[in-house]
């Protein structure tokens, strides 16, 4: 007879939600998949760091998600609007020589 298996005692929710940096891993871990895929190459792989930097917080804080979630939009946007700003410096056309 088949039965419904081992029980556990931790669950799933459980864990993450004693776990917290494991997700912004995870968020990571995806902004990286779609960075290796996307042909720019550019924005996504910011998402990278900023998910490194909410896991940081989680793993510190656990219990303050809003402070991960701020932290991790803010070095995100920030590293965005700076590459941005470098892409446009580099990219500037310069003066033919003479």
């Amino acid at each position: 007879m088949v039965g419904p298996g081992p029980l556990m005692d931790v669950h799933l929710s459980d864990w993450l939600g004693a776990n917290p940096w494991t997700l912004w891993v995870a968020v990571g871990l995806i902004c990286l998949i779609a960075e290796l895929i996307t042909p720019s190459r550019r924005v996504i792989g910011w998402g990278v760091v900023g998910a490194l930097c909410g896991g940081l917080i989680a793993w510190i804080l656990p219990t303050l998600w809003p402070l991960q979630v701020v932290a991790a939009v803010l070095v995100t946007a920030a590293l965005i609007i700076y590459a941005r700003d470098t892409t446009v410096v580099q990219a500037a056309p310069t003066p033919p020589r003479a």
